[in-house]
């Protein structure tokens, strides 16, 4: 069969990995593929696939005919939306929508198992036809993890902006507690909102720090001289269905993740090991004294590596998911 690609995105570069992936495990399982720039109804197309990642197009390619329907979910569209606009009736319009795309679709691509789980109780429904693959945009690097002085040097990193829902407050009470534990920290904060970071990190005392920005091109360089780097979240649905792709980054370039146990398939992954540290924003004690702790241990980097190659090798790898689904999709 013939598979139709279609993605709308806007920046296509930031869901072109995942769209390939997709692409290459269907041709893999002896199906042809072709990009379109919009679904067009025909008859042909009952002889034909297509690959959605929107639920608005997943609708559109059920009107034009499709005979086979594949669908790429990254988010809780609907609570992110209620989340931004708080708008009762907009976050009804879209989960009508997204459980019209649901019925539509032959085989769902999932971000995460916490994600498909919550669809299957919200709508009542059994997706036998998926797949799970997280969000992410690297892969693990060895040689990063042994660049010299990364586990010796204490520096934290964050990188983002400072959107409440990215905690970058909290984050910075954490260090504060951490530095004032330690003689020998630096928290590096990569971010666009300078003055508004700067302000917050004088706020809460913090006495090491640097701020700055850089392309994402360079965000990989950048990360191979962190050892510590924060990913924390509150409690909400959009989070605990998320599979973030900072994570991806740091676990590719061998930072040790601080990150909030409400990014539940991560926090499945790496509750049991010995070099990620689970902190959510309200914090106590015992996660303050674990990260001075590491601070002041000496940690190989062939250990993370090892670690996180056993633990993270085929969550993040293009190769793996790329065979899996070509087995589902023959």
């Amino acid at each position: 069969m013939e598979f139709d690609i279609y993605n709308p995105h806007a920046n296509k570069n930031v869901t072109a990995d995942y769209v390939e992936i997709i692409r290459k495990s269907l041709e893999m399982a002896g199906h042809s593929t072709r990009e379109i720039d919009k679904p067009i109804k025909s008859k042909a197309n009952l002889q034909r696939g297509i690959v959605c990642i929107q639920a608005s197009t997943t609708r559109l390619a059920k009107r034009c005919k499709y005979g086979k329907i594949i669908r790429w979910v990254q988010g809780a569209g609907e609570a992110e939306s209620y989340m931004r606009h708080h708008s009762k009736l907009r976050y009804l319009v879209l989960s009508a929508l997204n459980y019209y795309a649901f019925c539509c679709c032959d085989f769902v691509i999932f971000c995460s198992q916490t994600m498909k789980t919550y669809y299957e109780k919200r709508f009542h429904k059994s997706f036998k036809h998926s797949y799970i693959m997280p969000c992410f945009n690297d892969e693990i690097k060895k040689e990063v993890y042994f660049t010299d002085g990364k586990y010796a040097d204490n520096i934290f990193t964050y990188a983002g902006s400072l959107d409440v829902w990215q905690c970058f407050e909290p984050t910075v009470a954490l260090y504060r507690e951490v530095e004032k534990q330690t003689d020998n920290t630096l928290f590096r904060v990569l971010t666009k909102d300078k003055e508004a970071a700067e302000n917050i990190l004088k706020k809460y005392g913090v006495q090491r720090y640097s701020i700055g920005f850089v392309p994402k091109e360079q965000v990989a360089d950048e990360m191979a001289k962190a050892k510590f780097g924060f990913c924390i979240r509150e409690d909400s649905i959009v989070n605990r269905v998320a599979t973030p792709t900072k994570l991806s980054s740091y676990v590719a370039n061998g930072v040790m993740p601080i990150y909030s146990e409400y990014i539940e398939d991560f926090h499945n992954l790496a509750k049991n090991s010995k070099y990620c540290f689970c902190a959510n924003p309200e914090f106590d004690s015992q996660v303050v004294e674990k990260l001075v702790a590491a601070c002041n241990k000496d940690i190989s980097a062939n250990d993370v590596f090892s670690e996180y190659t056993e633990i993270f090798g085929n969550y993040y790898s293009k190769a793996f998911h790329a065979e899996m689904l070509t087995e589902l999709l023959k």
